[in-house]
């Protein structure tokens, strides 16, 4: 099974809000080249994590359209495996970012993989069926290009986070939304994720959901020993440190890149450490 280390800086909301103080959507040009350019240093660290790995080992990406469109197009250009978004930021259920134009959207940066992400609890069947029918559409239409479908769950209900995971791709999977890859949380056990491999032919990764250093650490060597996870997509727990002290004025351009591509490459050599395979 080869690898998929992911850096994420899709965030829009959370970015504009932490790290640069104002709201989201953005008001004016001047703050979209402000988050654009945030994105653009994540995007730095990102490629030289790559060099340094080598390009055999799968280092990519994660990023958004609305500012992250040249990002995408030199992904592509220099052969790095890209995800891009397709929901809207910040909502409660999930809606596409383009609405029916999410197809016409897709094609134009041809991606590696197609993400969503959802707020998914077991007991809300009303807010589950809307998020079904749109869940079909998009992993349908990845089957249909041969698109990757990443989708990428938050867990909300109550209870066990391995008992709520095993429920919800159990139902997802029932109702013919099969994703190729799921981004989930971590897990306490290796032994919980052999038994949610089980349930899906898609390969897992886990998320940080922007947790800290020391709890990810946790879920990356516990997902790693499982020997079933293919890697990671951690995002804000990678660059928010980093680019807060940039913005603080306490690091440079160059020494925060430097800074996201060493904690990036940090949670790399943990992963592979801890496999056992």
């Amino acid at each position: 099974m080869s690898q998929l280390y992911i850096l994420p800086f899709d965030h829009r909301s959370s970015l504009a809000k932490k790290l640069l103080g104002f709201d989201y959507p953005v008001a004016n040009r001047a703050q979209a080249r402000k988050v654009t350019t945030l994105k653009r240093m994540v995007f730095e660290a990102a490629m030289q994590a790559r060099r340094e790995v080598g390009e055999k080992t799968s280092v990519g990406i994660l990023v958004e359209e609305e500012f992250g469109a040249d990002i995408l197009r030199e992904a592509k250009q220099i052969g790095m495996t890209r995800a891009v978004t397709v929901e809207k930021s910040g909502r409660p259920l999930f809606e596409f970012q383009y609405g029916k134009a999410f197809a016409k959207h897709l094609e134009k940066y041809d991606p590696t993989f197609a993400k969503v992400l959802i707020r998914y609890n077991h007991a809300d069947k009303h807010a589950n069926a809307l998020q079904n029918a749109r869940l079909k559409q998009i992993s349908n239409f990845c089957k249909r290009h041969k698109i990757g479908f990443m989708l990428e769950v938050l867990l909300e209900g109550k209870g066990s986070r391995f008992v709520q995971m095993k429920q919800m791709i159990q139902t997802f999977e029932r109702a013919g939304v099969q994703p190729s890859v799921w981004k989930l949380e971590g897990l306490d056990k290796a032994s919980q994720w052999r038994a949610v491999k089980k349930l899906t032919k898609a390969d897992l990764i886990i998320l940080g959901r922007g947790k800290s250093k020391r709890e990810v650490e946790a879920w990356v060597k516990t997902a790693a020993e499982s020997d079933v996870v293919r890697g990671f997509a951690i995002g804000r727990t990678v660059f928010f440190p980093p680019l807060k002290l940039y913005l603080a004025g306490k690091l440079t351009h160059a020494q925060a890149i430097e800074r996201i591509k060493k904690n990036y490459l940090h949670f790399i050599h943990l992963f592979e450490t801890s496999s056992t395979s």
